[in-house]
């Protein structure tokens, strides 16, 4: 029997669900996701400056990288939400799965923010649904640093 194609994505049952549910979103509604995502990469890039601890990205991850350029997913048709999907792709496990925790969290808000504006006759506004997300984002880097290990 051949061997069955699994997406990097879907090794993770919660990073799965989050993918199948951010493709049924509205791109300006993504690219806040995305450039909170980026937000994230950079106090990554930090960390890894500060304890100078850069690991290799193996050959998978490397071919995944060149392949990415070919642009054909859905992911792929905005430069900012390909950068974001990049970095979530290069992360190790462990920060895969908890920004795969945070994507859902953002899109359950996005979900009952969505149901709200319905159910009162509201327009959907982009600088809430940003607020939103700033907030959702923030308080659950906050809890998580507050937990312990």
């Amino acid at each position: 029997m051949p061997e069955q194609f699994v997406r990097w994505y879907d090794q993770d049952p919660l990073l799965s669900r989050a993918f199948a549910a951010m493709q049924q979103l509205p791109l300006d509604v993504l690219l806040i996701m995305a450039k909170l995502l980026l937000t994230t990469e950079e106090g990554v890039k930090l960390d890894q400056k500060r304890s100078s601890q850069l690991r290799s990205l193996g050959v998978d991850r490397t071919v995944g990288l060149i392949k990415s350029k070919q642009r054909n997913r859905w992911y792929d048709k905005d430069p900012l939400l390909h950068r974001a999907v990049n970095f979530i792709y290069v992360c190790n496990p462990t920060m895969r799965h908890i920004l795969a925790e945070q994507l859902n969290s953002l899109i359950n808000a996005y979900d009952l923010y969505l149901d709200t504006c319905q159910s009162k006759g509201k327009s959907v506004d982009l600088r809430d649904v940003e607020n939103l997300f700033q907030y959702v984002y923030q308080r659950n880097f906050e809890s998580l640093e507050e937990s312990p290990e």
